[in-house]
């Protein structure tokens, strides 16, 4: 018997059972998709470059794991602040209006960060009073949260870890990241249906390839997963974890990548454009 299941072979599922190996430990990694590395997966088939279909941002390099294995493993990232723009239906703003509305959207986020030494609201409520750019902020907000700032905690936001640009890996962070899991077991298309915890000595994880036992079980699939139900816990998970799940909403993005056979930005090359429209639906160009 193992002494740990971990279910998710995302980053950390990955990071979990390298760390139970190196505590001499044995343990069963699953993963229900037959790839490791969750949401970073890497396409190289489709334009004949890595293209990250999920995460591709190295956010806050100074701080993130994954900076120094870039190095150390020869991936490229593209370091440095971007260069920002924003549009407003289909026109880039530009001079006094484009410092305007860049300032503005620039003190929303700092009145979201004074807000922890305060009272818990949502994001919304701390702008009662909203100036001529604010749609522009929210657009902006959402891009970044995938939910509006009316569903979304302001000491949840304040607390995020928001420090230096985040640089894109240009060879790929699903490859990256399953670059640094070589070396690391996994039991790919092995999806857990049941986690029976019953007993106070083994943990049976119920998959679609049959049974597995451990002495202690550690779960890293997304909030999504969990809310979806599809893993069944037996007993149920006491209500105070129902509740945190079910208060943890999944915000929904839509990757588009479209290849351009020549330049058609000029020198807004390592760019960020957050474009919105009347109809408020809102797009992160990232060049």
């Amino acid at each position: 018997m193992n002494d740990v299941v971990i279910i998710g072979a995302g980053a950390a599922g990955l990071a979990a059972a390298a760390e139970v190996a190196k505590a001499g430990r044995r343990y069963c990694l699953i993963e229900a998709q037959p790839w490791i590395g969750g949401r970073a997966r890497t396409d190289r088939a489709t334009f004949g470059l890595p293209v990250d279909l999920g995460c591709h941002w190295l956010h806050s390099p100074a701080q993130n794991p994954f900076t120094p294995l870039a190095a150390r493993f020869g991936f490229r990232v593209r370091s440095g602040a971007q260069a920002e723009a924003f549009a407003w239906n289909g026109r880039v703003l530009g001079g006094a209006q484009a410092a305007e509305a860049d300032a503005y959207v620039e003190s929303c986020f700092d009145r979201i960060i004074a807000a922890k030494s305060e009272p818990d609201r949502p994001v919304s409520a701390l702008f009662p009073d909203p100036g001529p750019w604010h749609a522009l902020f929210e657009d902006a907000f959402l891009l970044k949260q995938g939910l509006p700032s009316s569903a979304t905690s302001a000491h949840d936001f304040a607390s995020y870890v928001w420090e230096g640009d985040d640089w894109p890996v240009v060879d790929g962070l699903g490859d990256l990241v399953a670059r640094a899991a070589e070396g690391v077991r996994a039991e790919l298309s092995t999806a857990a249906r049941r986690i029976d915890w019953r007993r106070a000595d083994r943990i049976a994880v119920e998959t679609d390839r049959g049974t597995i036992e451990a002495r202690h079980a550690i779960v890293t699939v997304s909030m999504g997963v969990l809310q979806s139900g599809v893993i069944r816990f037996d007993p149920a998970l006491p209500d105070w974890a129902l509740g945190a799940i079910d208060a943890l909403p999944m915000g929904s993005m839509n990757k588009i990548v479209i290849g351009l056979r020549r330049n058609m930005f000029g020198d807004l090359a390592h760019s960020l454009w957050m474009s919105s429209a009347a109809d408020r639906q809102a797009a992160e160009c990232v060049i």
